[in-house]
């Protein structure tokens, strides 16, 4: 009979240990959080995070931007001078590159990767003025896939490739999350999230430039980019959505 009770014992100790743990820490044990990373989807072609870089203090110049994709298409720039710079504390505690408008900042792959249309990308970024014409982005060649702003209408982020200039209105001097799909006359734009539909040229990109246009026209960016993410694909409303809202959590946008 004591052997019985000993097993008896043995048998409902888990039980009761159960019956005292509150249901929340039980169902925790069982249900794994996962946290998005823009590696979740397929197509990943470019990452840029500044938050990645290391070794780095503030106002140090960044000749190289490692590519997180894994497809080596890391943003470089060998001449000194010319390096953006890494701030500190830009944006819910994240850092991000300064480009100096003045000093001609900016960076560019040397792998000629392509991407055809239809594909995206995503910006974290401002502007320290929306009274100068200006390019956050650029293909390898001049006005092949850009994101910019421009003089003629302040406060306007446009898009252009090749032909068919588009644009969307947003506060270029604050931080801001776009969303790019470039996809001819049905591309998209989106700030914050609202999204537009625009249209625009068909023409792919072979290569990127980041803080100005491929052309060194002198629309060098004067302001902050923090993350920069490429698709070689046009990504459904629900990936979209899913980049949007990681980056919207991670910058506090």
């Amino acid at each position: 009979m004591g052997m019985y009770k000993l097993l008896l014992i043995l048998f409902l100790l888990p039980f009761a240990a159960s019956a005292q743990t509150p249901m929340s820490k039980l169902l925790r044990k069982h249900v794994s959080t996962t946290v998005f990373k823009p590696t979740d989807i397929t197509g990943l072609t470019i990452w840029y995070a500044a938050d990645s870089l290391s070794g780095y203090s503030n106002g140090d110049p960044v000749a190289t931007w490692p590519d997180l994709s894994g497809n080596a298409n890391d943003a470089l720039q060998a001449i000194g001078g010319l390096e953006p710079t890494y701030t500190t504390g830009l944006l819910n505690g994240k850092p991000g590159l300064h480009f100096t408008r003045t000093s001609g900042q900016f960076l560019q792959t040397v792998s000629l990767f392509t991407l055809s249309q239809p594909y995206t990308f995503f910006i974290v970024s401002r502007s320290t003025s929306s009274l100068v014409s200006q390019y956050y982005l650029d293909g390898g060649a001049q006005n092949t896939g850009i994101l910019n702003i421009n003089v003629i209408l302040p406060n306007t982020f446009y898009l252009y490739a090749g032909s068919g200039l588009a644009s969307a209105a947003g506060t270029v001097t604050n931080f801001n999350y776009v969303s790019v799909i470039y996809n001819g006359g049905s591309s998209l734009i989106a700030i914050n999230g609202s999204a537009n539909s625009v249209s625009s040229g068909s023409t792919g990109i072979t290569g990127l430039t980041v803080g100005t246009d491929a052309g060194y026209t002198g629309t060098y960016l004067d302001g902050d980019i923090l993350e920069i993410i490429y698709y070689n694909t046009g990504l459904g409303t629900t990936d979209r959505q899913r980049v949007e809202t990681y980056l919207a959590a991670k910058y506090g946008l």
